[in-house]
């Protein structure tokens, strides 16, 4: 199931706020304290308690929650807060606290790691009441904890439906925004984007992900893994099966819910323009220039393709890599009239792994061409039970991008702030 952003639906944003906003009331400062303790208890990388507690709150609980949360962020730029009333004092109590132990860096964190579990986590939680503002409302919130978007929903490159847009992660990038300003800590920013956009990736989330990409170019514009996180959901985007849902549409529930996406061309030149600025700034991106060669490839610039190639392949990058650059290098010298050279790269892709289709189909292809029907023949029986396992082959899954290392950089991430 894949979830996309860019719809033409009947309502797009259903985000209110309470005009009294700074209105403090004792259920929502006692809402902001169960808040910071979860935050204080959560377990980073665990579908425990307070990661429930977050992942199962309402919108009409996160509107209680908002008032007492835009004082407590108020004090967390450092402005004083008045304790003319009891709601107030205990809000000035909880920041306190947080300010003593853990400090505010590590508190914003274990915050933005709080939120990002509910996130990831939500399946195995009750979903929370359906209270969300009716579809007619057109007002707007500068509180992502408000945050209340509508996705649509495709599957096999059809429209299947629409679903709400996860507010856990825009709440998680305002408290990241928090962090940057009142204690700037750039590598933890720039290695959570990673992770959840590896995340995003593998979930094929790219409703959610479109918008978490924005941010991240606003607040990382020369980080080389963003770009390369942005560069992979531009040729994603240009994928057959994402292009088979552009101008798909379907009535539901008294909605028309129809998808337009960039065409194949404009978003493989975006894709294209951000692998590119990925390299410029970190030179010895291999992966980057793998992925760039083959939109060089796609669009028959071979020789431009093979320039890109050379350096990823000196730079000894890890297997999986290699792997696409074998694969890719063999097309390139294939469509250039390189037949032994082909084949040899086809040879190196099926040594990385023995059993991968794409590389003992590419083999047989690139023998046929040759009139070596022997070899040609021999590739393909080298097929079995095995080559239909789909851990075998990693051309399945390198539309995911950073996505296939989702295990290992969620991991990184949650050890930094584990206690």
């Amino acid at each position: 199931m894949t979830r996309i952003a860019a719809v033409a639906m009947s309502a797009l944003l259903l985000l209110a706020v309470p005009r009294d906003g700074c209105a403090q009331t004792e259920a929502s400062a006692a809402s902001l304290q169960r808040w910071v303790t979860a935050v204080r208890t959560h377990a980073p990388g665990e579908a425990d308690a307070p990661a429930g507690f977050v992942a199962t709150l309402s919108y009409n609980n996160r509107v209680e929650l908002n008032m007492a949360m835009q004082v407590f962020f108020a004090a967390l730029r450092g402005q004083a807060i008045s304790e003319r009333t009891a709601s107030l004092r205990q809000i000035n109590e909880q920041f306190g606290s947080v300010r003593v132990d853990p400090g505010i860096a590590a508190f914003l964190k274990r915050a933005a790691i709080l939120h990002t579990d509910a996130a990831i986590f939500r399946a195995r939680f009750h979903a929370p009441v359906g209270d969300y503002p009716p579809s007619s409302s057109q007002s707007q919130s500068a509180s992502a904890l408000l945050f209340n978007k509508r996705l649509v929903l495709s599957s096999d490159g059809r429209v299947v439906g629409a679903s709400v847009a996860e507010w856990n992660w825009p709440f998680a990038r305002e408290l990241l925004d928090l962090l940057l300003e009142v204690a700037p800590d750039r590598p933890f920013v720039a290695a959570w984007y990673h992770a959840a956009d590896s995340y995003l990736l593998a979930t094929t989330n790219h409703g959610d992900l479109t918008s978490q990409l924005q941010r991240a170019a606003a607040v990382l514009p020369d980080e080389p893994r963003i770009l390369f996180d942005r560069a992979c959901q531009a040729e994603a985007l240009g994928l057959p099966l994402t292009q088979a849902v552009s101008g798909e549409a379907r009535y539901t529930s008294r909605t028309w819910l129809s998808v337009s996406l960039p065409s194949e061309d404009k978003t493989d030149a975006e894709a294209e323009r951000l692998f590119r600025r990925a390299i410029d700034v970190d030179p010895s991106y291999a992966e980057a220039r793998v992925r760039l060669a083959r939109l060089l490839e796609r669009r028959g610039q071979h020789d431009a393709a093979a320039e890109q190639l050379t350096p990823a392949l000196a730079s000894t990058p890890d297997r999986v890599t290699a792997y696409y650059a074998h694969l890719v290098a063999g097309r390139v010298a294939q469509a250039r009239g390189r037949y032994p050279e082909s084949r040899e790269h086809y040879a190196a892709a099926s040594t990385l792994f023995p059993d991968a289709q794409s590389a003992l189909l590419g083999a047989s292809q690139a023998a046929a061409m040759t009139g070596d029907v022997e070899t040609a023949l021999s590739s393909v029986h080298l097929l079995s039970e095995r080559s239909e396992v789909y851990a075998a082959d990693p051309w399945w899954t390198y539309n995911l991008g950073s996505g296939r290392d989702v295990k290992a950089l969620m991991a990184a991430l949650w050890a930094q702030v584990a206690k």
